[in-house]
């Protein structure tokens, strides 16, 4: 992940005459950002493990320009957002460095283990379309979860918390959701589903800023039983 460098000092590191501002940067200055963020989090749960701590920052961190994941890891760290995905069930562990394929849609399968792993299914490319240049084929952003609940989620109560966080292979994205039978609205890249009883299915595709629309939307179905 990256988190901040370059803050403006009163005395200390590197004077910028055209500011007037010392700055102080580098991994030194960025490993603290990151650090305090940490102790935030532990400030508000004390029992957080450091894999929880590490896969909320990554979870949460914000896309910086249209580099990959491979290139700044996970993104900018965000405080706020990685207390808030702490608390929010989910995984303890930050997701790999693997670059999402374009055409992949990640879809829940039949089996009806407890846990089954997430299928991988190869979409048939869509027709190229011409951009705004003739000589250039239009580029679809691709779309994958990045956070879901399992296969079947049981609640005591009357509405199950499903907490969703999507991604894509670009950065700068909005998203559209689909809850089954809904229309597509645009939606954050993680959201919380309070889900009553029964069999559901989100659907989820990214758009970029050129306003191209992944034509294969990411796909998750997931079953809420009532228990007690």
């Amino acid at each position: 992940m990256t988190a901040t460098d370059c803050g403006a000092t009163t005395f200390f590191a590197s004077f910028v005459s055209a500011e007037s501002t010392w700055r102080f940067c580098g991994t030194s200055a960025a490993a603290p950002h990151a650090a305090a963020a940490a102790a935030l989090m532990l400030e508000e749960e004390p029992l957080a493990s450091p894999d929880q701590i590490r896969a909320a920052l990554w979870e949460s961190a914000t896309p910086i320009g249209s580099s990959g994941p491979c290139s700044v890891g996970a993104g900018l760290v965000d405080a706020t957002g990685a207390l808030e995905d702490l608390l929010a069930p989910g995984s303890d562990s930050a997701p790999a460095c693997t670059p999402p394929e374009s055409g992949l849609v990640v879809e829940e399968g039949e089996d009806e283990s407890p846990n089954p792993a997430a299928q991988i299914v190869q979409m048939p490319p869509p027709e190229s379309i011409p951009g705004p240049n003739a000589e250039e084929p239009r580029r679809f952003p691709a779309t994958f979860f990045r956070r879901h609940p399992p296969k079947v989620l049981r609640t005591e109560g009357p509405t199950a918390r499903a907490v969703f966080r999507f991604g894509s292979n670009e950065a700068g994205v909005t998203f559209l959701c689909k809850f089954d039978r809904a229309v597509f609205r645009t939606c954050r890249r993680k959201i919380v589903w309070h889900a009553e009883p029964g069999r559901h299915v989100l659907r989820v595709k990214a758009r970029d800023g050129d306003g191209n629309v992944d034509p294969t939307p990411a796909v998750l179905r997931f079953r809420v039983e009532r228990v007690g």
